[in-house]
């Protein structure tokens, strides 16, 4: 026998339930990590305005055979690290932080997850600035292409189209700048495969044909990149770049990638300098490439097993050699790299602190109540070019 009527269930106790959320951070958006940024070894004790150091660039001209050898001292060349700035920073509303605080708050608990997100920023500026900034310590996501902007119904809001758009150099909530010399920032609002979408947050820029979009405050700032360590003229490291001071640089010209070619950069950057790279870094289109043609061979090697799982490399007279792919990374080059020669150095005040030692800055002095959490590294990479070397202009 049926009867009808309603039952107590969820709905009915709607009002009694709080909300329980799931802080997994296996289905956040960007938790990466970078192999790229691993291989680089990371030394604190950077003090001064900046830093020198001494490099040969010839051997000394004074040997011979049969009577005393007429002198001729080396080249010496003295490479100048300047220190950049690099931030990451949220603001916390304290009575956010106040409800969170025990297990009665309807929320994760907050400064653990804002100190997450900001760990994945933190990361993303410091491979970005590894793998964009150029010669002028301008870190530049992309290039407005000819006839790229268009306007939206929004006032201030722009439809950008890049030379080249590499998806991976933007998210949505980044802010950057626009052009050369100018200050004014943009949000990226929506990002597709072929357009960025940015609104004007401050001033009255409007963006224009042939505009870098640099990350926020990087005009000039950013950490030394690949880039600019791989340029073929100016000025690296206070040093005019030329022979002996110049990395091994290759147009492709829209070839393919092939063995062979990774092999005779390998050897020539020795022959150049004496010191094979230990890691060929790419972006995920070359690196599928490389892994096609190195697929009847990953077998033998030490760091695969026979269905060619674990790490790929690729087997030369001087050992295994490291093939990374980093999300950063255009689609059309290869770099290769000696771990030896590449530094992170840094001053040692560091990290997400103040000088006392507190991780929460309150913003009372602006009548906000809020606290601010600010990640700080006063530093710059340290990348010789003579052992690095670039194939770019690939098919993709």
């Amino acid at each position: 026998m049926s009867t009808s009527g309603n039952s107590y269930d969820l709905t009915t106790f709607a009002n009694a339930f709080k909300r329980a959320f799931i802080d997994d951070d296996k289905v956040d958006l960007f938790l990466f990590d970078s192999p790229l940024l691993d291989s680089i070894k990371v030394t604190d004790g950077f003090v001064g305005t900046d830093e020198e150091r001494v490099r040969a660039t010839s051997f000394m001209g004074g040997y011979g055979y049969g009577s005393l050898a007429r002198p001729n001292e080396s080249n010496l060349i003295r490479p100048r690290l300047e220190a950049k700035k690099f931030y990451a920073r949220s603001m916390v509303d304290v009575e956010s932080m106040a409800s969170a605080m025990n297990d009665r708050g309807a929320f994760f608990e907050l400064v653990a997850r804002v100190k997450e997100d900001m760990r994945r920023a933190i990361q993303n500026g410091m491979s970005l600035a590894l793998t964009k900034t150029n010669i002028d310590h301008e870190l530049v996501l992309g290039v407005i292409a000819t006839s790229g902007v268009a306007t939206t119904a929004t006032a201030g809001q722009y439809e950008l189209t890049l030379t080249d758009l590499h998806k991976p150099n933007f998210h949505k909530k980044q802010i950057v700048s626009i052009e050369d010399g100018n200050t004014d920032l943009f949000e990226v609002t929506a990002l597709t495969d072929a357009l960025v979408t940015v609104d004007r947050l401050t001033g009255s820029q409007v963006p224009v044909a042939g505009d870098e979009i640099m990350l926020q405050g990087s005009d000039g700032n950013a950490f030394m990149g690949l880039p600019g360590v791989t340029a073929q003229s100016g000025t690296l490291y206070n040093v005019t770049i030329a022979d002996g001071w110049k990395a091994n640089v290759t147009d492709k010209n829209g070839a393919a990638i092939t063995e062979h070619d990774l092999y005779n950069v390998l050897l020539d950057v020795h022959l150049e300098a004496g010191s094979q790279p230990d890691v060929i870094a790419c972006g995920l289109d070359q690196y599928k490439k490389i892994a096609e043609f190195l697929a009847n061979k990953r077998v033998l090697n030490d760091q695969s097993d026979a269905m060619g799982h674990s790490g790929l490399t690729l087997a030369t007279d001087k050992g295994n050699i490291k093939v990374i792919w980093d999300r950063h990374i255009e689609n059309d080059t290869i770099y290769f790299l000696n771990s030896k020669y590449m530094e992170l150095r840094k001053r040692p005040l560091s990290g997400i602190v103040n000088a006392g030692g507190d991780i929460l800055l309150p913003d009372y002095i602006n009548d906000q109540d809020r606290y601010h959490i600010v990640y700080r590294c006063y530093g710059n990479f340290y990348l010789e070019p003579t052992y690095m070397a670039k194939l770019h202009n690939l098919a993709q």
